[in-house]
């Protein structure tokens, strides 16, 4: 049986119900019948349903107003089929397999928003990361870096460096200073059975959350949303993220965090 493939596109309008009722019937079988569709799938529901949780939950905090003009033109400029060069600052030379998504800029700006007003978030692809504990059922999802150890590592390792913690692996991938001289930290977090692409940064001694997206399941096995990646770029450009910090003043900012 040929199974017909989609685009995130189509697949986050059938999660959100959108699709005409053929269309609509043609993803349902193609969910049915292939495990990696309909793990997508899923994981649209899950990112719906976490944001939705969240805006009952809690009043929306105010945006920048910067982060909101930088993700409304990169959403036009995404439309109009151009792209300014040199915009974004990469923090991880990482190649697009996919054209990035638009809904995925707009995600992204929800999950800081939502962790900015203390948000836990979890990936829809795999079971609640709980930093202090790693995969729990009934977990309340990114929390606690502190307990967990993944604030000891940010504080530790050098970029490039992996740590195991009570939560799973931790990959340091780079550091950057936000435009108030904020040290930031980029870093992948990959449990048994899912991988988080987060930022935390340095509050005194302690280590805030600013950003986290499932980005697919760590044993490979998984599909890894198109634009996670594209959108944490775009964040970093919202923030006004510096570049990538060299080695050595690296060390340096790592060294005053221990004083």
């Amino acid at each position: 049986m040929t199974i017909e493939r989609f685009t995130d596109e189509t697949l986050m309008a059938y999660a959100d119900g959108e699709l005409d009722a053929e269309t609509a019937r043609a993803v349902a079988a193609a969910e049915a019948a292939d495990g990696a569709v309909a793990r997508r799938i899923a994981l649209f529901h899950g990112t719906r349903a976490a944001l939705s949780e969240a805006r009952d939950a809690r009043p929306a905090p105010e945006v920048p107003d910067a982060l909101v003009a930088r993700v409304r033109e990169t959403l036009e400029q995404a439309g109009a089929g151009g792209e300014e060069p040199g915009r974004v600052v990469p923090l991880v030379r990482r190649a697009p397999s996919r054209p990035w998504v638009p809904v995925a800029v707009a995600a992204s700006l929800a999950l800081a928003v939502g962790l900015g007003a203390g948000l836990s978030l979890r990936p829809a692809t795999g079971p609640d990361i709980d930093l202090a504990t790693g995969p729990q059922p009934g977990a309340t999802g990114l929390a606690a870096l502190e307990a967990s150890g993944v604030a000891g590592a940010l504080s530790r390792l050098a970029s490039g460096g992996s740590e195991q913690v009570a939560a799973g692996e931790v990959t340091i991938i780079a550091s950057f200073r936000t435009p108030e001289g904020t040290l930031c930290r980029e870093f992948e977090l990959a449990t048994g059975s899912a991988e988080t692409v987060a930022v935390a940064c340095a509050e005194g001694a302690a280590w805030d959350l600013r950003f986290a997206v499932a980005s697919g399941r760590a044993d490979g096995a998984g599909y890894a949303p198109a634009g996670a990646l594209e959108a944490l770029d775009t964040w970093l450009s919202g923030i006004g993220a510096g570049a990538p910090l060299p080695e050595d003043e690296e060390r340096a900012a790592l060294g005053r965090l221990a004083e």
